[in-house]
């Protein structure tokens, strides 16, 4: 019993300094790191457009950009669950359109656009070679460039090598996170279930 509330009070101290440590990394990051998306074309996933990302963020309309992995990435995935739960609560913020680059085809894009059920103010725009997060200094992992068996970067990610937040979320992940809310899991179970890919959802979390 202990050793459980020893980990619970690890993991939640863990979860209060995490936002601490992110705004401070922002801090040190040079301009540049955070540049603009100059001369950068992005192929738009629902009509294959290509498309200024700067042009789009320098009109007035609000926008919110995400700098996401490939498709078949769980992260990638579970990420526009939650924009498409808080959606109505973005909007509420006067959050009008979300862009969000992901590293795969536009085929590839529209599809999990699709499967997901995603809003029309949720853009999602193919960038295969991540040239989007490389423009904004989005950390490549431990050892980019290194000719390693991506297996063993892979393992050296798990213990926090050049992606520091990767561990406290494993940990939370098996362990769970008190503090944390569920309700964009029911959301997604439910648009999952609607969709036909889940049988296992309570009726009442089945969207009409």
């Amino acid at each position: 019993h202990c050793h459980g509330r020893t980990i619970a009070m690890a993991t939640q101290l863990i979860m209060l300094l995490l936002p601490l440590l992110a705004r401070a990394m922002v801090a040190m990051a040079p301009p540049a790191r955070l540049a603009p998306l100059a001369d950068l074309q992005l192929r738009r996933a629902t009509d294959g457009a290509d498309v200024n990302v700067e042009t789009l963020l320098s009109e007035q309309r609000r926008a919110l950009l995400v700098l996401g992995t490939y498709p078949a990435d769980f992260n990638m995935v579970e990420y526009l669950q939650k924009l498409r739960h808080y959606a109505p609560a973005l909007r509420e913020k006067g959050v009008e359109r979300t862009l969000v680059t992901v590293n795969g085809s536009p085929e590839s894009c529209l599809k999990l656009s699709t499967l997901l059920d995603l809003p029309e103010e949720i853009e999602l725009f193919s960038d295969p070679s991540g040239a989007a997060g490389r423009a904004f200094g989005v950390s490549r992992g431990w050892l980019p460039d290194e000719n390693l068996s991506p297996y063993l970067k892979l393992f050296g990610m798990l213990f926090g090598l050049g992606a520091g937040g990767t561990l406290p979320s494993v940990i939370a992940g098996y362990i769970g996170n008190p503090w944390g809310t569920a309700d964009w899991i029911e959301s997604a179970l439910a648009q999952g279930q609607a969709a036909g890919r889940r049988q296992s959802v309570p009726a009442p979390y089945v969207e009409a």
